[in-house]
């Protein structure tokens, strides 16, 4: 039994024989020589020799990724978890295989000798892992990629547009083995606004999927009936139709039913041990599905005011449907509707029975990470959603997000390079990736992942944020300025971060009076389009105003006026800030209660910042510093760092300060929106250059 199997195309061998010596040359037994003697059935052959292996090793070049046998084998590879993919040709390799990191040996044997030696080290790790040979285990279905082109409607009933794609996709997600393609991305890259069958199977051949389905709905005499298009990539003649007459609405479920039995037999006819179990779509409503579709399509390109009365008409047609609950959730909380995202959140988790496994793990991973801060369990849950669904966009990105909101700048902009590789043309995963450049201090990158964005979508509001902080750093505020202003007039989230953003400016110079001005005319835009996160977050930068400017009253009151409408943790962290300067410990130590006894990490390292702050103000300088030690243990916020700088300057340790300081600034990335949800915050940049500054002095 040899240890690797090589696969590749034949046009290939010449540089595969190379790779062969070096690796037989490292030790590893390698089957390769397809030259098989006259007389032995080659497929069978093949097949025992890759079952027989502990590691394959796949070679993408140009030929091999348009080949149907390295695919296969690739994806036996995949499926057992021992696959480690090499790039000999600069090409992306098929969609099912891009989220593995492949060994680029394009310049090999010449250069690229540490490409080699990374080959070798994962070839080691696959063949170090202990893998059952139990043949009686049942075996993981086949993997395919389909693409759902966009059903036709070619009747007078209108409820059938839009409603028959959403229930068979709804029917076929959730089955082991068949992973769907965002229809999202799809628009995006055809940058066309339909999605029909031909524009779809001209992507799929480009992106390496599998299979296109789609269809049509048409008058059958005096009913109407339910056609379904199959087309596999590799042979686009071969196409398969199947066709189910339609009673009536109430049939529709039985017909989407039978069809996608019908369709997993073309898709995965290779497993026979695979079973459908259709119970999500036995009771479907076709206005629910149809409305559900429609909101579904405008979230995906962030149109969450134009996206939510589809939601609520979905709920009005079946109110215990928990998908349109939890999407009009997450439109809610974008728009900063933090009651009305809480109140549908809460009709989705009541709900979970009734959605399918995908839509479960996605309805989890937004609350556990919008809803509760509960960040950890958002990361848990969004691993198991991409081990169910490896290409789904949302779980990709949100795996990044999470991360990031774990405080792992570094492996949340790993995550995005990552997801950018599986889907290049992604806008939001390019506009996030830009984002997390800008946290980690990468703000040549920001810039220019920014600009490729709005070259793409001028309308994309959060690429204004990296590409104004980044002409901050290069100290040219008008141009950032700029950014803000164009940022303000796209739409009512623009509207709702471009004045903080632009008061944060005046900040951080001192302008107050300015700050206050800009600040007052926004909130009064935030009230009329009920946006109570925006409102309090203005109002909290108002009391920090009030404080500066001496002004205890104002601040007081704004501080409650905030508060009452709910701060997240970090924001908290400020007014707790605040009520410190303005001498109320009381209500700052009630934040720190509060705080730590939340779910998340963060929240909780926040409480101990809070209460570091409260001792420093009694003068218990040492009992500050072991909380703020305790605090970064739990979760290394930047805003710990800075305070730990004051109290260690306040307690007569000046070069103690300075260096923490130092840190500080070169992490000036994380402090750029201190709070982590973009909203810029470089007055706190400013108050730690100034207080290095003082500090120097005392030195």
């Amino acid at each position: 039994m040899a240890d690797i199997f090589v696969s590749y195309a034949s046009q290939d061998r010449p540089r595969v024989r190379r790779l062969v010596d070096a690796l037989e040359a490292a030790g590893f037994s390698v089957w390769w020589d397809r030259r098989i003697d006259v007389g032995t059935p080659f497929d069978r052959m093949i097949e025992a020799a890759i079952d027989q292996a502990r590691c394959v090793i796949v070679i993408w070049s140009v030929t091999s990724t348009n080949s149907d046998w390295v695919r296969a084998e690739a994806a036996e590879g995949l499926e057992r978890g021992v696959l480690v993919p090499v790039l000999f040709d600069d090409v992306r390799p098929p969609l099912l295989f891009r989220q593995q990191q492949a060994c680029r040996l394009i310049d090999w044997p010449d250069l690229q000798e540490d490409e080699f030696e990374k080959l070798l080290i994962s070839t080691k790790r696959v063949l170090a892992v202990e893998r059952s040979t139990d043949k009686d285990e049942p075996r993981q279905v086949p993997s395919v990629t389909v693409l759902l082109a966009d059903f036709q409607n070619e009747t007078d009933i209108d409820v059938y547009s839009g409603s028959i794609d959403e229930a068979l996709r709804l029917s076929l997600e959730d089955v082991a083995g068949v992973y769907i393609y965002p229809r999202d991305q799809a628009i995006h890259i055809l940058n066309q606004g339909a999605l029909d069958i031909e524009a779809a199977t001209r992507l799929g051949a480009r992106e390496g999927l599998d299979f296109i389905v789609g269809g049509r709905v048409h008058e059958l005499g005096l009913d109407a009936a339910f056609e379904i298009e199959i087309r596999p990539i590799a042979d686009p003649e071969k196409v398969v139709r199947h066709t189910r007459k339609l009673g009536g609405k109430e049939t529709v479920a039985k017909a989407v039913t039978e069809l996608t039995s019908l369709v997993l037999d073309s898709l995965l006819r290779r497993d026979p041990l695979l079973r459908f179990h259709s119970e999500q779509v036995t009771a479907v409503n076709l206005e629910a599905l149809q409305a559900f579709n429609s909101a579904q399509r405008l979230a995906s390109e962030e149109r969450f005011e134009e996206a939510i009365p589809y939601y609520e008409r979905a709920l009005a047609r079946d109110p215990d449907m928990g998908r349109a609950a939890g999407g009009w959730a997450f439109a809610a909380y974008s728009l900063g509707q933090v009651a009305v995202a809480r109140d549908k959140w809460r009709l989705a988790l009541k709900n979970l029975e009734r959605m399918t496994e995908v839509e479960r793990l996605r309805t989890l991973g937004a609350y556990y990470a919008l809803g509760s801060q509960n960040y950890e369990k958002a990361a848990e849950t969004y691993q198991q959603l991409l081990q169910r669904s490896p290409f789904d966009a949302t779980a990709l990105n949100n795996v990044a997000v999470v991360t990031f909101s774990l405080l792992d700048f570094g492996g949340a902009l790993d995550l995005g390079r990552r997801a950018l590789e599986v889907f290049p043309d992604s806008v939001l995963l390019r506009g996030n990736y830009a984002l997390y450049a800008m946290y980690a201090g990468d703000f040549e990158t920001a810039r220019r992942e920014a600009e490729a964005v709005l070259t793409t979508n001028t309308n994309f509001v959060m690429a204004y944020v990296p590409l104004a902080i980044a002409a901050l750093m290069d100290g040219d505020p008008a141009r950032a300025l700029e950014a803000y202003e164009r940022m303000k007039r796209i739409d009512t989230r623009g509207a709702a971060i471009a004045p903080m953003a632009i008061a944060d400016l005046a900040m951080a110079t001192g302008d107050w009076a300015q700050a206050i001005f800009v600040l007052g005319e926004a909130i009064e835009i935030d009230r009329h389009n009920e946006n109570t996160r925006a409102e309090a977050e203005k109002l909290l930068m108002l009391a920090e105003c009030n404080c500066a400017g001496g002004d205890v009253v104002s601040t007081r009151q704004h501080l409650a006026d905030a508060q009452a409408l709910k701060l997240d943790p970090a924001r908290l962290t400020t007014a707790a800030s605040v009520f410190v300067q303005i001498g109320d410990v009381a209500a700052a130590r009630a934040v720190a209660k509060d705080l730590r006894s939340r779910l998340g990490r963060p929240a909780r390292a926040y409480g101990r910042v809070v209460e570091a702050n409260c001792l420093a103000a009694e003068g218990k300088f040492g009992d500050a510093l072991d909380e703020l030690k305790g605090a970064v243990e739990i979760a290394d916020v930047w805003c710990a760092h800075l305070l730990l700088a004051e109290v260690l300057v306040r307690a007569g340790h000046p070069f103690e300060g300075t260096q923490e300081l130092d840190a500080c600034i070169r992490r000036r990335g994380e402090a750029t929106a201190m709070y982590l949800d973009d909203v810029p915050t470089l007055r706190f940049v400013e108050r730690a250059r100034k207080l290095r500054d003082r500090a120097s002095e005392s030195l």
